[in-house]
């Protein structure tokens, strides 16, 4: 008799936690969705695992919307410098001054977006709580040093 209570415990324990779960995901979605469904949704992760209180949120929800700009202008930038150095190498057979000279330009581009990057991130991260600034940077610029970058695909939609 013991046993069977025991299961019918755990049963409904089990029931009740896939009953949330799929509450929670109805109404907010999973992560991915979160991302594409909701804007803010970066931001709000942003302000739970850093821990930020509401008036660093605020400063830091500013700091995004004016850096957006930026991004996007550098991020567009380098996709069309992309563009330009694929076509290149695919229309010759061997390495041209125009390839060279490609390459320089988009080595440039590439700089200045992470520059420009690093400089948003540390002035974030000033903003944060000193040990949560610290994982910031830690995270933030584990992925500022990607080349290969998918730059279109970091334009703002």
């Amino acid at each position: 008799m013991k046993r069977l209570f025991l299961i019918l415990f755990i049963t409904a324990l089990v029931a009740a936690g896939g009953y949330f779960a799929a509450f929670h995901l109805m109404a907010h979605g999973t992560p991915a969705q979160c991302l594409v469904n909701q804007p803010d949704c970066g931001m709000r992760w942003l302000k739970s695992e850093y821990r930020l209180t509401d008036a660093q949120y605020a400063k830091i929800a500013q700091m995004h919307s004016d850096y957006r700009p930026t991004c996007d202008l550098l991020c567009a930038r380098v996709a069309a410098a992309n563009e330009k150095l694929n076509a290149l190498i695919a229309a010759s057979p061997t390495v041209t001054p125009e390839i060279e000279a490609e390459l320089k330009e988009w080595a440039l581009l590439q700089n200045d977006c992470r520059v420009a990057m690093l400089r948003h991130v540390y002035a974030v991260a000033a903003e944060m709580n000193p040990e949560e600034g610290r994982r910031y940077i830690q995270m933030a610029t584990s992925r500022i040093a990607a080349p290969g970058m998918d730059h279109a695909a970091l334009l703002s939609k």
